[in-house]
């Protein structure tokens, strides 16, 4: 996420980093491999000079595949609480983006993007980042 700040576009970036909800019971998603370390996610809010402002949101993959999430609206939005229930329905569905829960955010006027993880260096993941942002 640092390397978007070398984009001129970018004016702020603000990153929160978290553990995942527990879930309904213990969910195993909710931990890495071992069983015991809490998996931990990024949220980062990249404001735009344009005015426009996404929330990215990043789940700690270890061995699976689970796209990034570009959010952003066009209206007011209490972004805190939408956050929280997707990343309780990834949790509770395994570490799945579950469509139900994403167009759960799209009636409540958030529209998504995905964006796939890339094996390249940080630099070329942000330039993907950023293309989608504009």
């Amino acid at each position: 996420m640092q390397e978007l700040e070398d984009y001129k576009e970018v004016q702020l970036i603000i990153i929160q980093m978290s553990s995942l909800p527990i879930g309904d019971g213990k969910r195993v998603f909710s931990y890495l491999e071992d069983g015991v370390t809490p998996r931990q996610y990024a949220l980062a809010t990249v404001s735009l000079f344009n005015g426009n402002e996404f929330k990215i949101l990043e789940v700690e993959r270890e061995n699976c595949a689970l796209s990034m999430l570009i959010l952003s609206s066009t209206g007011l939005v209490n972004w805190n609480p939408l956050i929280d229930s997707l990343l309780l329905n990834l949790v509770n569905s395994s570490g799945t983006w579950v469509k139900e829960s994403l167009e759960i955010l799209e009636r409540s006027n958030v529209i998504i993007q995905k964006a796939k993880h890339s094996k390249k260096e940080y630099a070329h993941r942000a330039k993907l980042l950023i293309h989608k942002m504009l």
